[in-house]
């Protein structure tokens, strides 16, 4: 990484390029700059959803594939929407209460 610097931003996550502006705004507040968010937010939250005690592999694909669309989301943050995803799993089967599902967090 010859001659680039990372900049760090608020959400914990950063970019090699100061000329990256391209961002994805969230009206949770939450925002990722759109290159981080396709390679650094997207593929953690698939990794979180398949990691999930009950499999939610239809939500997940249906989540992501509105994540990826080019100029307009439906979806929630997919940091928010996977705490609340995390959060029905718990209610609905007490048994993975408490933080035996991992929280995700910035």
């Amino acid at each position: 990484m010859s001659g680039s610097s990372l900049v760090w931003r608020a959400d914990g996550y950063f970019s090699t390029d100061p000329n990256d502006k391209d961002v994805v705004v969230f009206t949770c507040g939450h925002h990722y700059f759109r290159r981080t968010f396709v390679e650094t937010v997207l593929p953690e939250f698939r990794r979180r959803m398949d990691q999930l005690p009950v499999p939610m592999p239809l939500t997940s694909q249906l989540v992501l594939t509105d994540y990826h669309q080019p100029q307009q989301m439906h979806a929630a943050c997919p940091v928010c929407a996977f705490g609340s995803i995390r959060q029905d799993v718990q209610r609905t089967h007490p048994q993975y209460a408490g933080d035996k599902i991992k929280p995700w967090s910035l």
